[in-house]
């Protein structure tokens, strides 16, 4: 903007000479002189305005090449801006479904807890006996019933077999 009101200050002040040169070619005509000396002032005169129409017409190139570069910097920025957005949009869509994730998996962490938590009242514990288990047989032999119902430890004899637990 600042080369912009530059070139038109630049455009105003050759204006301003041109309206110059005009009013020297109208006294110049209205003014008797020599045809030698108008002559040369003519061709002087002629020679400032051709100078001066190829300033003005560089001047006018100018601006409109900053006008392009001013209306391309503005597709850029507009297009870099529509790139972040969507960019924004699907970043906001990522962690939305990320957080969605996370409820869900809190919801299934919190059912779990609840199910541990029923499940942990229906078991007994066994104090001072953790590495013991406690067996009830059913339906077996009667000369095996004198090993029913008592404490174990991880090895045991049943039916003239040793069995060991293990985890």
């Amino acid at each position: 903007e600042d080369q912009m009101n530059s070139h038109t200050e630049g455009i105003d002040f050759m204006k301003e000479r041109l309206v110059n040169y005009e009013r020297l070619l109208r006294s110049t005509q209205e003014e008797p002189t020599l045809p030698a000396e108008v002559g040369e002032q003519l061709r002087t005169l002629a020679e400032s305005l051709s100078l001066l129409q190829e300033r003005y017409q560089s001047q006018i190139s100018s601006i409109h090449d900053i006008r392009d570069i001013v209306t391309s910097n503005r597709e850029a920025k507009d297009e870099s801006m529509d790139n972040m957005r969507d960019i924004v949009t699907s970043n906001r869509k990522a962690l939305a479904d990320v957080v969605e994730l996370q409820g869900n998996a809190n919801h299934k962490l919190e059912n779990l807890q609840k199910s541990l938590e029923e499940s942990s009242e229906n078991v007994r514990r066994l104090p001072n006996l953790s590495d013991r288990a406690f067996f009830h047989v059913k339906d077996i032999d009667p000369e095996k019933e004198e090993i029913i119902g008592i404490y174990l430890s991880d090895k045991f004899v049943l039916s003239g077999y040793t069995a060991k637990l293990s985890a």
